[in-house]
Order: structure tokens, then C-alpha cells, then sequence
């Protein structure tokens, strides 16, 4: 597992991706999560092999 709290972020709508590759893991299932005081998004994804690389994407968080 890896966090990262921010802070600071004006009211508006962002998104948050991540670059990932490898296929050693216990579990080739991941999760991208955003949470905010509005709720938790959530976008599932699978890595499947060294260097084939996954772009998962949760677009329209809103901030407020």
C-alpha cells in the first residue's frame, strides 16, 4: 500500500492517475483510490507482466 494525503487544493474537479508495470505481486489485482470529504473513488485495475505498463485514470473528483 502506498498514501498520499494533499492539502491546500483550491474547489474544482482534478484527477488522479498512476503509472504502473510488473506481475510478481502476490495479487495482480490493484486498486486507485481517491477519497475525499465528498466520498471515495475507486478505479480497479490488473499489472500484467514487466514492462507493460498500466494508466489507470479516476477523472471528475471534485474538491470543495
Amino acid at each position: 500500500e502506498v498514501y498520499q494525503n494533499i492539502y491546500g487544493l483550491e474547489d474544482g474537479t482534478y484527477q488522479l492517475t498512476a503509472n504502473i508495470q510488473g506481475g510478481d505481486a502476490n495479487s495482480s489485482q490493484m486498486r486507485l483510490v481517491a477519497e475525499t470529504s465528498d466520498g471515495k473513488y475507486v478505479e480497479e485495475f490488473m499489472v500484467n507482466g514487466w514492462n507493460s505498463w498500466q494508466n489507470p485514470i479516476i477523472k471528475n473528483i471534485k474538491t470543495r
